[in-house]
């Protein structure tokens, strides 16, 4: 049985993941009951293809939040309402934003499920709500109990003191939750010793694995080299969820701004800025007067993936955590082109900037408009040589480890020895 918030079709990072863990099980003889909520918002009906085929879904009603959500979208003005109704569930639930689905889920399993007992529960990440059903669950039908944490749950809270409350009542949740689990996912080592320093003797087994990988058939070598022969545009593409808070686009959108005023590119660029952002993105740009740039809200899984190929040089705007990886890191890497990383910590304390300066083709820098204008110029200049370079990682063993195929096969093999 596994449990999440982020079961498709609803479309989240934590939607990828989960879909990368599971797609060798069908494979291994592996049947799973999958539980999931239904979500008004966010859809991507495609999505579910890519769960295993033999698969049974069960749906506990929308949560509070999401149903919360969808009906302040339905205002005239709710836009606004929403805003302000997620920015105080984001400082005050606990575990997160749908705190409470646990018992949605533990109420529909004891009746679904009565006359079936699992084998093993799995909880995936998305809510920590998911981790509480998991606990609660194991113990009702006496099986062992796995958690992909995905992010980290507590370790990650704000220290601002608006999330004082929200930070003391995780930490206290997960004290009375993770240490229950047979076995733990982690997505970095930074987490995992983290971990280690704060359970101790109390850690269960535990294994790092990367959130999801990146698969072949999406990066095909000719769209590659296609893209590489426009030596005179450059696009610059940031894919993915992007707000003031969390990854600040602004420092990026005034540098490239100033290098195309004072005229010091001797290339045309396009800058792209796909999914949900803040709207100050888009005024910043109109005030910088950038030439060419492009908005757009959520986009599907596979639009994402064609946004990467037709890219020249992807960006990424690193976590403020030093235990955390940006999930796009993975695919970026698989897809052969260059990569912008703009590091919200010092580089060596940033495990993503420490992952990527293994790998040709990447330009660190840091969230400084100067230091960011700085590795623009750098790639005007020596872009042919970039690209090569981004190119050739592709070749490289070393990367071979965060193919999605391989992840998944460790994920079932850590199942079957919780099993064992």
């Amino acid at each position: 049985m596994v449990i999440s918030a982020s079961l498709p079709p609803f479309n989240d990072s934590s939607t990828i993941q989960l879909i990368e863990r599971v797609r060798h099980f069908e494979k291994r003889g592996i049947e799973a009951v999958f539980v999931g909520a239904e979500m008004p918002q966010g859809v991507e009906s495609s999505l579910l293809q890519r769960l295993p085929t033999n698969s049974t879904i069960l749906r506990t009603g929308p949560t509070t939040y999401d149903r919360m959500m969808a009906w302040f979208f339905r205002l005239p003005g709710g836009s606004l309402l929403a805003w302000a109704y997620g920015n105080i569930m984001y400082r005050i639930a606990a575990p997160d934003v749908r705190a409470g689905w646990d018992k949605q889920v533990v109420r529909l399993c004891k009746h679904s499920l009565s006359k079936w007992r699992p084998d093993i529960i799995i909880t995936s990440g998305g809510s920590h709500t998911a981790h509480i059903a998991g606990r609660q669950l194991s113990e009702y039908f006496s099986v062992p109990w796995v958690a992909d944490l995905g992010d980290p749950w507590s370790l990650v809270d704000s220290d601002h003191w608006t999330f004082t409350v929200k930070a003391r009542r995780n930490r206290t949740l997960e004290l009375q939750t993770i240490p229950y689990a047979s076995g733990l996912v982690f997505t970095t080592e930074e987490t995992l010793e983290a971990y280690r320093r704060w359970l101790g003797e109390r850690l269960p087994k535990a294994i790092v694995l990367p959130p999801y990988g990146y698969d072949d058939t999406d990066f095909p070598r000719m769209r590659l080299l296609e893209v590489g022969q426009r030596e005179n545009e450059i696009v610059l593409s940031h894919i993915g969820t992007a707000y003031r808070s969390n990854r600040n686009l602004i420092p990026l959108i005034r540098a490239l701004g100033f290098l195309e005023k004072a005229g010091l590119l001797k290339r045309n660029y396009i800058l792209n800025i796909i999914g949900p952002h803040s709207k100050a993105f888009e005024k910043e740009a109109k005030r910088v007067k950038l030439k060419r740039v492009y908005f757009s809200g959520r986009v599907s899984y596979q639009e994402s993936v064609e946004w990467i190929n037709r890219s020249n040089v992807l960006i990424i705007v690193g976590n403020a955590s030093p235990l955390q990886i940006p999930g796009k890191v993975y695919p970026y890497l698989g897809s052969g082109r260059p990569i912008l990383y703009i590091g919200q910590l010092p580089l060596e304390q940033d495990p993503a900037a420490r992952l990527l300066a293994k790998f040709p083709g990447v330009l660190l820098t840091q969230q400084d408009e100067n230091s960011i204008a700085d590795s623009i110029k750098q790639c005007d200049y020596y872009y042919k040589e970039l690209y090569r370079e981004a190119i050739s990682r592709l070749d490289m063993e070393a990367l071979t480890y965060y193919k999605s195929e391989q992840i998944a096969a460790k994920f079932v093999d850590f199942i079957l020895s919780i099993l064992a």
